[in-house]
């Protein structure tokens, strides 16, 4: 566990808390999931942070959380300069929306093979006929009971 403390200062900025720090008044824990939550979306994400303490503090700061927005193009440019950081973020992005493009593809592939090749899921199309007859059956199951009732 990494636990890092820090202090709101009276301008509004934020600095490595004191070593004689009094007690936290706000704890914010992420959970095991939160990096993997950071890429399905915000909504995932605040969901895998555990937020204890001063409600009024709380409440600022996950607004604060939800409305910040990371700009890795600035923070690259001033490593690499503007250009070079445009194209590594237009790389990154490119190979992001791949690989989800890639899952998706697998997904619906895995899909349609579990369906069409091995028919170890039925298609509805296959399974609409099957409903009628038994529902035929059923029907015909009742009419004889009934008959069976009025003889006995």
């Amino acid at each position: 566990d990494v636990v890092k403390a820090f202090t709101i200062l009276a301008d509004g900025r934020v600095a490595p808390a004191a070593a004689d720090a009094a007690a936290p008044s706000l704890t914010l824990a992420l959970g095991a999931d939160a990096l993997a939550a950071i890429a399905r979306g915000e909504e995932y994400f605040m969901r895998s942070v555990a937020v204890t303490g001063n409600a009024r503090l709380a409440s600022e700061v996950m607004l604060l959380v939800r409305h910040l927005r990371w700009d890795p193009e600035e923070d690259l440019s001033r490593l690499v300069g503007d250009v070079a950081a445009r194209r590594m973020v237009g790389v990154a992005r490119d190979l992001a929306s791949w690989q989800i493009d890639a899952a998706q593809r697998l997904a619906e592939s895995l899909v349609e093979y579990a369906v069409e090749e091995r028919h170890i899921l039925v298609a509805r199309r296959e399974l609409e006929p099957l409903a009628a007859g038994v529902a035929r059956l059923r029907d015909a199951i009742e009419r004889l009971e009934k008959r069976i009732e009025r003889i006995a």
